[in-house]
């Protein structure tokens, strides 16, 4: 082995040499001062970035992170509460209307468009009181 080989001391390091490799190389390291060096060297530097210190978050980060998640939560709250005055259906819509036998043609549209345009019913329809 030649002392030139600095990705093969790195893979010693880091454990992933196959076991003849690494044979080779402890009987190098035994006899090549400059070849430990780089070893120990390596060593240290894997060392030092399993133990980097943990960066300080700005406070402003912090402030930021609450209000996009307050922002977030609202928004969900909103969403979820549109979805629920969707989904509602007049207690009326499901019966027969007295007299008709029939369910209202129109619970399809309250349903389906929730709002003041939904309740603009034509009397003389299937409106209660209608012809």
């Amino acid at each position: 082995m030649s002392c030139g080989d600095d990705a093969l001391l790195q893979m010693y390091v880091e454990g992933v040499l196959d076991a003849a490799d690494e044979e080779i190389l402890r009987a190098h390291l035994a006899r090549c001062p400059r070849c430990r060096q780089h070893v120990a060297a390596y060593k240290e530097l894997m060392w030092d970035l399993e133990h980097l210190p943990e960066p300080a978050v700005p406070k402003e980060l912090d402030q930021l992170h609450e209000t996009l998640l307050r922002a977030w939560n609202e928004q969900r709250r909103e969403s979820s509460r549109s979805r629920r005055a969707r989904g509602m259906i007049p207690a009326w819509a499901g019966t027969a209307w007295p007299g008709r036998g029939t369910p209202c043609p129109w619970t399809w549209w309250e349903a389906s468009f929730p709002g003041p345009a939904s309740r603009s019913w034509r009397p003389g329809c299937c409106w209660p009181g209608g012809s």
